[in-house]
């Protein structure tokens, strides 16, 4: 039961990560165009 859960958390932080990172990279990524 604690396995499924920490599975369960674990791909959540996951998911997390990679949207704070795609959100990351998209600003970093339009600062940059302006710049050029």
């Amino acid at each position: 039961m604690s396995t499924a859960y920490n599975i369960k958390q674990h791909s959540l932080h996951c998911i997390t990560c990679t949207m704070s990172n795609n959100i990351a990279s998209t600003w970093f990524n339009s600062m940059h165009k302006k710049r050029l």
